[in-house]
């Protein structure tokens, strides 16, 4: 590790500033290809970011290693709204990749941070692309339960039924996830309740009954789930429910309070 690469750590603005002065290499990287301006990007350092980018620091590096991240990633990762601006408009690609396929809208919404996503989205990137197993931002959204991200995807375009390698959509993600104002907002948008992934032929109820979560699947039932849909196996959300037990309790029990729940009342 060189001198450089220690200040970025800690931060030391003088000792990097002195350092570049008299002509340390701003892109000098360890073994796993991560250089000072990774470094800084990633921990959130605004003024150590500015100063490398100003001795010719390479915004668009990526990382040797098997994540291959670029500072602009590393900057999503952790919300740092700032330096993810300053990169970008020092020449970062927005729409690059890591070696899994996710962009830094990826990153960004999979860990909430929403003004990050609404700077990417202003940027260009893709708002449907597909990352990691084929997921997008708004499969990633509704996993993490980040309905702000979600709502703010879905202004911008997001489609609401798009699935991933897997075949799940954002609402069976939501499901299963037992994210229920995900749910009703993915409703509410036109998510279709009855999409049945292509493997198994199961859809959101399936998979609300298959959690044990009541409320959700008494949700998808008030919106138009078919009760007695097959997968693929034949087999309903009744048969799930009769056959498999959740969180030590009999999802048997979680369809009779679902079909309680149903009931009119006075």
């Amino acid at each position: 590790m060189t001198p450089l690469l220690n200040a970025a750590e800690s931060a030391d603005r003088d000792i990097i500033a002195m350092l570049l002065e008299h002509g340390a290499n701003p892109n000098w990287a360890t073994c796993l290809g991560t250089t000072p301006l990774h470094q800084a990007a990633l921990l959130g350092y605004d003024g150590i970011v500015t100063i490398l980018l100003q001795h010719g620091a390479n915004p668009c590096v990526a990382t040797t290693d098997i994540s291959k991240v670029t500072p602009l990633h590393c900057a999503a990762l952790r919300g740092h709204l700032g330096i993810l601006i300053e990169l970008l408009n020092h020449g970062a690609s927005a729409h690059s990749t890591d070696a899994f396929a996710d962009t830094s809208l990826h990153r960004a919404t999979r860990n909430g941070h929403l003004a990050s996503v609404r700077e990417l989205l202003d940027r260009g990137v893709s708002v449907d692309l597909g990352g990691n197993a084929g997921r997008t931002a708004l499969h990633l959204a509704a996993q993490g339960g980040y309905l702000d991200i979600m709502v703010e995807l879905l202004n911008r375009g997001a489609t609401v039924n798009a699935s991933d390698g897997s075949g799940w959509t954002a609402l069976r993600t939501a499901a299963w996830e037992e994210r229920y104002d995900i749910v009703a907002e993915l409703l509410s948008r036109g998510a279709d309740v009855n999409y049945a992934t292509p493997r198994d032929g199961y859809t959101s109820l399936h998979a609300a009954v298959t959690r044990g979560s009541t409320s959700i699947a008494a949700l998808l039932l008030g919106n138009g789930a078919i009760i007695n849909d097959p997968g693929a196996n034949g087999h309903t959300a009744l048969h799930v429910a009769s056959g498999i037990r959740t969180d030590g309790a009999s999802c048997e029990c979680c369809w009779q309070k679902v079909q309680r729940s149903m009931l009119p009342t006075d």
